[in-house]
């Protein structure tokens, strides 16, 4: 049982869910499966949370995945996830000499 105040600030909370700062999409599924336990059926069905999912995520993250349908928050997931798999390797020195050997970057 939970106060109906506490109730209204679950329901506030995932209205407005967003990914923060610093937060991976991992901690960020975390919090939204909390909140929609909270929502229970009136977070409707599988699409919706997952469209809302989908929304809360970062501008470069949902850049990649906008035009895609997913039909559950688990699939949102994992595509939020590749994305910033594949931000961190794009980050990461690739660069090769002829030989094939990676070339350090003088600091």
């Amino acid at each position: 049982y939970f106060p109906l105040s506490e109730q209204q600030k679950y329901k506030r909370e995932y209205h407005t869910i967003c990914q923060t700062d610093g937060e991976t999409s991992c901690e960020l599924i975390k919090r939204f499966h909390r909140l929609a336990g909270f929502m229970g059926k009136k977070a409707g069905p599988l699409e919706e949370p997952a469209k809302h999912f989908k929304w809360a995520l970062f501008d470069w993250i949902l850049d990649g995945i906008v035009n895609m349908e997913f039909t559950d928050v688990a699939q949102v997931a994992n595509a939020a996830r590749n994305m910033e798999i594949l931000r961190k390797k794009s980050s990461q020195n690739n660069k090769r000499n002829h030989d094939g050997d990676r070339i350090q970057p003088i600091a």
